[in-house]
């Protein structure tokens, strides 16, 4: 097993961790298009878009439960301006704690997992060609040295044969 710094290193959280950070950066990735989205788009066309995905959620959202949240947040001043019309949220959820994220998290993991298989297939390639490769360089290497061991000879054969 590996180690660094004298523990054993736990791959499974390891790829659990590099897992949550791709989700988390597809949902920013979601949030800035989103912004981009709707720059010009009116507040009370937002504020359909927050009625929406409150029925759809059953709950009034927090801004971390929505594409764009933050975005919305800030066109209208504060998250209680942009749900005027809708009831406060009883907490703001975490990101973690979102069904968006879950669902993006489930959706990175066979990515993650796929790519994971790809390198190693590709250093599993690299090292067979280096392999191959370093045999080709010792073979000529090898013959190279007989070939200079063979002209040696020929040229040290005659010579010895003149003076007997």
């Amino acid at each position: 097993m590996s180690q660094r710094g004298g523990r054993p290193i736990d791959f499974q959280a390891w790829a659990q961790n590099q897992i949550v950070k791709r989700a988390v950066a597809a949902l920013e990735a979601r949030d800035e298009a989103f912004a981009e989205r709707n720059a010009d788009t009116p507040l009370p066309q937002l504020a359909r878009y927050l009625s929406r995905c409150a029925i759809s959620l059953g709950h009034s959202p927090s801004p971390n439960e929505v594409d764009g949240g933050a975005f919305i947040e800030q066109r209208f001043g504060s998250w209680a301006a942009a749900m005027a019309k809708l009831p406060q949220p009883r907490s703001m959820r975490k990101l973690r704690d979102t069904a968006r994220y879950k669902a993006e998290k489930v959706k990175q993991e066979p990515l993650f997992r796929e790519e994971r298989r790809q390198k190693r297939q590709r250093k599993l390639e690299q090292s067979e060609q280096r392999k191959k490769e370093q045999a080709i360089k010792k073979r000529a290497e090898r013959a190279a040295k007989e070939a200079a061991l063979d002209a040696i000879s020929a040229v040290i054969t005659p010579s010895q044969a003149e003076t007997v």
